[in-house]
């Protein structure tokens, strides 16, 4: 034990990571930037993976799928109060399927320990596998977990990325560069001069971002803490928002699927007679558990996999709410083969204690989104171009 005190919280993130992440991948996987998924050309700057700027303005990546808990605008906001630029005058994207848009917090909550335990250690070891999410691309939203994981990154990305831009205006003005000072997407010298962001892109591009910028404290946000209007509003208002189901492209064909009503039940057997004779319907697919029809438009394909006559079998689980709460009623009785956490004895109570039950039922819910699951795929015979609503990017490329 007294070994272990020596320990340094640094020499013990090391350590942890190689770890966890094996000893192939090395600690320096972990600890090293990932790759940055846009490029400049010229007159432009990516200044990392989630700033980008070229003549027309500052565009600001926020790579966590937005499903109506406003995490677009918040990402947005976290870089912006750092970069020093308003909302109104940034654009926001998704940005691509890519390593450097990983999930650390997700990967800690899958942790095989207790949430509560905060000591050095615990804290040293949640941060290592944090990390080792860039090995795996983990770039998903879920959990809760988006500002968890960006609260602190991306002020620190925009941080970086002011001080780039002061840096070019430095060596534009002669100037020392904590002289200079930022303000709406600008640059401005101690003699009043300005200097719009992008104007300093092709220098800032040139530049190594400086790292472990410190970042404002609290007393000094503008943005954070603050109710914002979502970038997305207009857009979404008016019905100019493009979706996945949006998608069209030349000569495209639509597909539907139908499958079983009952939840787990098998198909036995189908006939397609009807639906293959419909003017318009391309191709009617066994799927296993389940059919899919290929057609013209959407409204065709619907209708043909309605027409195809159907045998199901009976599913594995009850059908009903009632059923599926006297199941999980029998299984109280039996012995239990997972346990989140056993810690103390609830058996014998301290004197003086009183004991309180209560039982709380909600019935099963779709977890539905709004849009149509969809996706389109684009095969070229080399490669597959997929569009798709979804929360994990890297992992649907795969």
């Amino acid at each position: 034990m007294g070994k272990l005190k020596k320990y340094t919280r640094r020499s013990f993130l090391i350590g942890s990571a190689a770890i966890v992440g094996g000893v192939a991948f090395g600690t320096y996987r972990t600890l090293a930037p990932a790759p940055n998924p846009l490029v400049a050309g010229p007159g432009e700057a990516a200044l990392n993976p989630f700033v980008f700027i070229d003549q027309s303005g500052v565009t600001l990546i926020a790579p966590r799928a937005e499903m109506g808990q406003g995490v677009r605008t918040s990402w947005a906001a976290l870089i912006a109060e750092e970069l020093d630029v308003e909302l109104d005058q940034v654009r926001v994207l998704h940005g691509p399927a890519a390593r450097a848009y990983y999930n650390s917090a997700l990967l800690v909550d899958g942790m095989p320990m207790r949430f509560f335990d905060s000591s050095e250690i615990m804290i040293g070891l949640a941060e290592a596998i944090g990390k080792t999410a860039k090995l795996f691309a983990a770039q998903v939203t879920g959990g809760s977990t988006s500002m968890r994981d960006g609260f602190e990154r991306m002020r620190a990305v925009g941080a970086s990325a002011r001080e780039t831009l002061k840096q070019a205006a430095a060596q534009r003005l002669g100037v020392a560069r904590d002289r200079l000072e930022t303000r709406a997407g600008r640059v401005i010298a101690p003699d009043g001069r300005e200097i719009p962001y992008p104007d300093l892109a092709e220098a800032a591009a040139g530049i190594d971002p400086p790292r472990h910028v410190p970042l404002r404290p609290a007393s000094e946000w503008r943005l954070i803490g603050r109710s914002q209007p979502r970038v997305d509003m207009v857009a979404k208002s008016t019905g100019t928002a493009k979706f996945g189901i949006d998608t069209r492209l030349e000569g495209m064909k639509f597909a539907t699927i139908r499958m079983s009503p009952r939840f787990g039940a098998r198909m036995l057997r189908f006939d397609a007679t009807r639906a293959r004779a419909m003017p318009g319907v391309d191709k009617v697919i066994d799927l296993g558990t389940g059919i899919a029809v290929v057609a013209t438009n959407t409204w065709l394909a619907m209708q043909a996999a309605e027409a195809v006559e159907i045998t199901w079998g009976d599913p594995v689980t009850p059908p009903d709410t009632a059923g599926v709460f006297a199941e999980i009623e029998r299984a109280f009785d039996a012995r239990p083969d997972w346990r989140l956490r056993k810690e103390g004895d609830v058996t014998t109570l301290p004197p003086g204690a009183r004991e309180i039950r209560a039982e709380y039922r909600v019935p099963f819910l779709a977890h539905a989104t709004m849009e149509p699951m969809n996706a389109t795929a684009h095969f070229t015979g080399d490669r597959l171009r997929l569009w798709s609503g979804n929360q994990a990017p890297t992992l649907t490329r795969w």
